[in-house]
């Protein structure tokens, strides 16, 4: 599950990263809903970390409160 989680963190930043590095004028000029495409995909990136952190989060807090009801120790 971790591996999941952190490929689908990993994957959408990278896309974005390596289309700002090749063809960032293509991204500045190109528009959706007003915005620069390039800062309109930055903003969706972020709001993508932050919800895959959060579900991160609540998955290995929710692992962990049902090691402690087990009476287990996780390492």
């Amino acid at each position: 599950m971790r591996l999941i989680l952190t490929l689908l963190l990993i994957i959408p930043m990278a896309l974005y990263y390596l289309g700002l590095y090749y063809c960032p004028e293509t991204l500045a000029h190109l528009e959706f809903m007003g915005w620069p495409l390039s800062i309109f995909l930055g903003v969706v990136v972020m709001v993508w970390a932050v919800l895959i952190g959060g579900i991160f989060a609540i998955y290995y807090l929710k692992r962990e409160l049902r090691d402690e009801e087990e009476g287990g120790e996780h390492s």
